[in-house]
């Protein structure tokens, strides 16, 4: 029997492949190992690109990437047009208090104008641009360095031990939301409120 390779599939069967790619890493390997998956990725990027990115931003960390992504566009638009502190502080709080009530998280009493507007995570994530879907795939590689070089300095603190006896020390998948979503909760607020005059 005659060997096949991934380049010599159909369209339709390498396209299959591309969505069934469980990580980004692994879908950004095969894009940039093959020209074939190259070019067909390019044609359905941001398809791909949401499909991955909701893959690995479960819901708890989804609302804060999605609120670091408001955040940064809104940093953008205040270098082309700035804005007092305050009205730029309401008008990211206007968009993220509602975004986190699908999360039931407690809030405060100051809070509450903001909770009658609606806004749902998945269709803010469903709107994404193509543009958007690459700036948060770019601040998800960031956060997920920050989340590695994080955990191997906390372990190689360790009392117990002088090195982690794993070089890739795994986290639990609660514990790697918690800290993605306060990388990501850090990124919006310092982007949010950085450089800002009152």
């Amino acid at each position: 029997m005659e060997s096949v390779t991934l380049e010599a599939l159909p369209p339709e069967m390498k396209t299959a492949v591309l969505y069934a790619i469980p990580d980004r890493t692994s879908l950004n390997a095969l894009v940039h190992a093959s020209p074939c998956f190259h070019a067909l990725y390019l044609s359905r990027r941001k398809q791909l690109l949401s499909t991955a990115l909701a893959r690995c931003l479960q819901l708890p960390v989804m609302v804060d990437a999605v609120a670091a992504l408001i955040a940064l566009r809104g940093r953008q638009e205040r270098c082309k047009a700035p804005k007092p502190a305050l009205e730029a502080a309401e008008e990211f709080l206007s968009k993220y208090v509602p975004l986190r009530s699908i999360l039931n998280a407690p809030y405060s009493y100051s809070a509450e104008k903001y909770l009658d507007q609606e806004l749902d995570v998945y269709q803010v994530f469903a709107s994404l641009t193509e543009d958007d879907l690459l700036e948060m795939a770019r601040l998800h590689t960031i956060v997920e360095f920050i989340l590695e070089d994080t955990v191997h300095s906390f372990l190689g603190l360790r009392p117990d031990a002088q090195k982690p006896k794993e070089e890739n020390a795994a986290l639990s998948p609660p514990e790697i939301f918690r800290v993605q979503r306060a990388i990501y909760q850090s990124y919006a607020a310092a982007t949010s409120f950085h450089g800002l005059k009152s």
